[in-house]
């Protein structure tokens, strides 16, 4: 099982397409985690329905940050393998599946990842192509996003 942790603040909107993004993948043993970091905006998940009973769990707390909303999401996960899932990120349906049979293929590999754009409603403003990994150029350039898929036992 993956699970999926989306930590969001004041983030309705994207939110909901997150989840549809979510939703539409073609890998479906996954469970989701929101962890709500303090929004000001109401946020209410209960109503959304995911295909195939996805279980969603929605956590609440102050207001500590992203790396603390996802600490918190991996406390709750029960999946084999973790993807921090921002609430605007909007993935190929496909996303999921390729990234753990990459891990299956590489059985040494702890996480995998892929290319990631950052979109406006106008334009690309951010694009993070993946390439093959290399610790020299890691150092030197971050190319690795957060949504990456992650095996539990090396998360640090």
């Amino acid at each position: 099982m993956i699970s999926v942790i989306v930590p969001v603040y004041n983030r309705i909107d994207a939110l909901k397409r997150a989840l549809d993004s979510i939703a539409n993948q073609t890998y479906k043993d996954v469970e989701v985690i929101v962890v709500d970091d303090g929004s000001s905006e109401k946020l209410q998940i209960q109503n959304y329905k995911f295909q195939n009973n996805i279980p969603v769990l929605l956590l609440k707390q102050e207001n500590m940050g992203a790396p603390a909303a996802r600490n918190r999401g991996l406390a709750e996960a029960k999946g084999e393998y973790v993807i921090f899932w921002d609430a605007d990120v909007i993935a190929a349906p496909q996303m999921l599946e390729k990234l753990k049979q990459a891990l299956d293929e590489n059985p040494k590999a702890s996480f995998a990842y892929c290319n990631h754009v950052t979109r406006t409603t106008y334009h690309v403003s951010k694009k993070m192509s993946a390439r093959e990994f290399d610790i020299e150029q890691l150092r030197k350039n971050n190319y690795i996003h957060s949504t990456s898929l992650i095996r539990r036992e090396a998360v640090i």
